[in-house]
């Protein structure tokens, strides 16, 4: 009985080592992407009554390790005012990304700079606005086998636009959720 109970402990154990190495990341690294979806929420100096957008993620990047990759994050969002008007940013964020490895789940920080397309519509009037702009933020992600995770996202995004001859910063804050798989 005694050989019987040993042999099945065994097997566990060597079946959930398999499992518990499948499901970890990639220790050399490598090629990824990911999309996602989510809410982006207007800073305290858009206009009055802004709502909040509805927005969207993809990426792709590269892992050096099991903590450090840079990646190109595509960010968009749209807001749709009660006076029939919208706006569309759409952002091209080159960023850094820094993973805490942990097991089953990993908490990361973002860090970028890149460009911001900025599409109003409404009143039969149309603008088109490029800007500089920065980017900080971090998120959770969550493994789910394979090198495959879950993640959930906030970042701050910091335009650089120009109101009126003056400099001002427009930021928005997306929250994102979504998965990022190896290629």
């Amino acid at each position: 009985m005694k050989k019987i109970l040993s042999l099945v402990a065994g097997l566990m154990m060597v079946a959930s080592l398999s499992f518990a190495a499948e499901a970890s990341p990639a220790a050399e690294g490598g090629m990824y992407m990911g999309l996602g979806v989510g809410l982006d929420f207007p800073g305290y100096n858009w206009w009055p009554g802004t709502p909040a957008g509805v927005g969207g993620k993809i990426f792709g990047g590269y892992s050096f390790d099991r903590a450090t990759a840079i990646q190109l994050d595509v960010d968009g969002a749209v807001y749709s005012y009660a006076n029939g008007n919208s706006t569309f940013d759409l952002y091209i964020l080159p960023e850094f990304k820094y993973t805490f490895d942990n097991p089953g789940f990993q908490p990361y920080l973002l860090a970028g700079a890149g460009l911001n397309l900025s599409f109003d519509s409404g009143n039969e009037i149309s603008t088109s606005s490029g800007y500089l702009t920065g980017v900080a933020g971090g998120g959770l992600q969550f493994d789910l086998g394979g090198n495959t995770s879950l993640f959930v996202e906030a970042k701050f995004h910091m335009a650089f636009v120009s109101v009126a001859g003056n400099a001002d910063v427009a930021d928005d804050y997306p929250l994102t959720a979504g998965v990022k798989f190896p290629l």
